[in-house]
């Protein structure tokens, strides 16, 4: 993985390890710094599920092992720690995973029926209803096959409602840019000077 910071030109190289037979072997991130000139500036190690360490080592990409004297600027110091999961949460979710698809009462009228949070099978799912949501996922992904077969039969390009492809003016790549326009209508609907049915939106579930 590459991450850039466009405005000063550093870069972070992090190569994500192969899992290996034996259970210590899992996990495990190392990388690099970079500055503008290419020049190695810190070490990177550590595990992406538990704690990730960095290093001063000007020059040289070098083992990351964690400090044990944090005043000692030659030995690594920790910058991410995963929050401890929870007990009684299934698939593994971490809390914030959960909150992105709860769906209050307060908002079912306020969001788009297009919202993900929507999603018959993927509630299911979480509901424990496995086999209904089995069934749901291919009841929707199947509708969903048959609106798109049927615009192209008739020729049409599909237009998507809330965004517009552009190219990015720091990096010159292609991308999906927000067009701003839905919170307009959200609050239209919510002031009812509008309805989602008059947004030009599909059915998709």
């Amino acid at each position: 993985m590459e991450i850039k910071n466009q405005t000063t030109g550093e870069t972070c190289l992090l190569d994500f390890k192969a899992r290996g037979w034996k259970a210590n072997s899992a996990f495990i991130v190392t990388g690099r710094v970079l500055d503008r000139q290419g020049n190695v500036k810190w070490s990177i190690g550590g595990r992406w599920n538990d704690k990730i360490y960095a290093r001063s080592t000007p020059g040289y990409e070098g083992d990351v092992v964690p400090s044990l004297d944090p005043s000692k600027p030659d030995q690594a110091f920790l910058v991410w720690e995963a929050n401890a999961r929870p007990t009684g949460i299934p698939f593994n979710l971490t809390p914030f995973a959960m909150t992105l698809n709860s769906l209050p009462d307060r908002l079912k009228t306020c969001i788009a029926p297009t919202d993900g949070r929507f999603r018959p099978d993927q509630r299911a799912m979480e509901d424990g209803e496995y086999d209904f949501a089995a069934t749901e996922k291919t009841r929707v992904e199947e509708k969903q096959r048959a609106k798109r077969r049927e615009r192209e039969h008739a020729g049409e390009e599909f237009i998507p409602r809330w965004f517009v492809q552009d190219k990015h003016d720091v990096t010159g790549e292609s991308y999906w840019r927000f067009k701003d326009e839905y919170w307009n209508v959200r609050d239209d609907v919510i002031n009812g000077k509008s309805k989602w049915d008059e947004a030009g939106l599909e059915d998709i579930y």
